[in-house]
C-alpha cells in the first residue's frame, strides 16, 4: 500500500513537472479579428454548408493575422 501511494505521488508529480513550459516558450497573441471580412449584416453559422462536414456539422476556418 505504502509503495501505491509512493509510485501515485511520484507519477502525479512527474505529469506537472513535465506539462510545465518556460516563459520563455510562451507566446501571447491578441487577436481582434478586424480583418475579417463578412457582407453587412452578416454572420457565418453554417447554414448555407460552404464549410467543411463533420459529425452532421459544417466547420469554416476564420483567419485572423497568423491566427486560424
Amino acid at each position: 500500500m505504502k509503495t501505491s501511494k509512493l509510485f501515485l505521488s511520484f507519477a502525479i508529480l512527474s505529469i506537472l513537472f513535465a506539462s510545465c513550459k518556460p516563459e520563455s516558450e510562451t507566446k501571447t497573441t491578441v487577436v481582434d479579428f478586424e480583418d475579417v471580412t463578412l457582407n453587412s449584416d452578416s454572420i457565418w453559422n453554417g447554414s448555407d454548408k460552404s464549410g467543411i462536414l463533420q459529425n452532421g456539422t459544417y466547420y469554416k476556418s476564420i483567419f485572423s493575422g497568423s491566427i486560424q
